[in-house]
């Protein structure tokens, strides 16, 4: 009994030790000095969220005046999803997350 109670203690700290190392694994192939948040700025240079709508019908929102909904395409980029905070468009570079512009202020359209 006390042999399997040791087994178990061993078991169980040798997977948090390994959580805890992959956990901190990078990607080797990534510059060092690579920044995700940066990047996805790169992705979206020229295009601002200023406005999203969300009906009971459909997301749309508001890219460098444009309305735009999920399927449509804004320059060289197609709309992937509408959130509350976020548009998430693709390009010819990849998939990237643009923010909300402007000030956090929230309304509901009645």
């Amino acid at each position: 009994m006390l042999k399997r109670y040791c087994l178990c203690g061993l078991t169980l700290s040798v997977m948090m030790v390994w959580q805890t190392s992959y956990a901190e694994l990078r990607d080797p192939t990534q510059p060092a000095n690579y920044d995700p948040a940066v990047a996805a700025a790169e992705l979206g240079k020229g295009l601002a969220l200023t406005a999203i709508f969300d009906t009971k019908h459909q997301r749309s929102a508001i890219i460098n005046g444009q309305v735009v909904q999920i399927g449509d395409r804004i320059a060289e980029f197609e709309v992937l999803n509408i959130t509350n905070e976020e548009v998430r468009l693709k390009g010819p570079k990849g998939i990237f997350a643009l923010p909300l512009s402007g000030a956090d202020i929230k309304q509901e359209i009645k």
